[in-house]
């Protein structure tokens, strides 16, 4: 794909998060997720694609947990990490200060 048919699509500018899609039952972490630039992704790198950089960055942070790696890994039958995995996962939705906070936090990471 070509440079400006690229920036045409307006993907650069969303906030997006990828993750591994791949995982293996004998790594440590079954879920592994960060922040990406608005590049292309390929298979294996599933996106989320979020309104505001800081939704992202909070999210981020509740995905990269120990708590949301065991919720996952209870579901998880393979080793392919996919979006029907995480619809069938929970995420408790935070107050506006809490997710200041977390977002915060997780761009002090970065």
């Amino acid at each position: 794909m070509a440079a400006d048919t690229f920036d045409k699509t307006g993907a650069a500018r969303s906030p997006r998060i990828v993750f591994m899609d791949v995982s293996g039952t004998t790594n440590t972490r079954t879920f592994i997720c960060t922040l990406s630039p608005g590049f292309p992704c390929g298979h294996s790198t599933p996106v989320l694609s979020l309104p505001t950089v800081k939704a992202a960055l909070a999210l981020t942070g509740v995905l990269n947990s120990y708590v949301f790696d065991w919720t996952l890994r209870l579901r998880l039958a393979g080793n392919h990490v996919t979006l029907h995995y995480l619809e069938e996962c929970s995420v408790i939705p935070g107050t506006h200060r809490q997710i200041n906070d977390l977002a915060a936090r997780s761009a002090a990471l970065c």
